[in-house]
């Protein structure tokens, strides 16, 4: 407060100095949901790696059919003129033409059947703390799935001295024990 009879005092500052740096927001995240985000941003840029090694492998498939269908066409073509023989040689030409296409057909729905069964749970078990965790017999296409089961097997050891586990195995083909 200023005195009005003292002509030595001054206004007081009442306004705090700003601190230095970039001013707090309130929304810093923690450093696990930090090194949460990050993981799922490469896992999401590995399968989008994968998937498009796996459209290129299809699309280079594609290519070669769609090239031996039009030789065939072509032959088909040259051989129409030829007459009855010919004509005999082109409905077979046109069989294989109809084969190949299936082909490719059973190869698209195989890939598509391949890449939805990629991944299997599996259930592991330590016998000690330190113990080397190994897997128990038996694949399971859910979690939920493996969980009931590992509820269902025997318990061989007695309470506490065993460990259980359920784990996502990503390409289940390279899994397989």
């Amino acid at each position: 407060m200023i005195d009005p009879r003292d002509p030595g005092t001054q206004q007081l500052q009442l306004e705090q100095k700003r601190s230095r740096g970039r001013p707090a927001t309130g929304q810093a995240l923690s450093n696990a949901e930090r090194q949460r985000r990050y993981r799922e941003a490469q896992k999401a840029q590995r399968n989008e790696n994968m998937h498009k090694e796996v459209a290129e492998d299809l699309r280079a498939e594609l290519a070669k059919a769609l090239e031996e269908i039009e030789c065939l066409k072509a032959k088909l073509r040259a051989e129409f003129t030829l007459g009855e023989k010919a004509r005999s040689e082109n409905k077979n030409l046109a069989l294989k033409v109809a084969q190949l296409e299936t082909q490719l057909k059973q190869r698209n729905e195989k890939q598509a059947d391949q890449d939805e069964q990629e991944t299997c749970w599996r259930i592991q078990k330590r016998k000690s703390s330190k113990g080397r965790w190994t897997t128990v017999k038996g694949s399971y296409r859910s979690e939920s799935e493996a969980h009931e089961a590992l509820l269902e097997m025997p318990q061989e050891h007695p309470v506490g001295t065993a460990w259980y586990r359920v784990l996502e195995i990503k390409n289940a083909a390279a899994g397989e024990l």
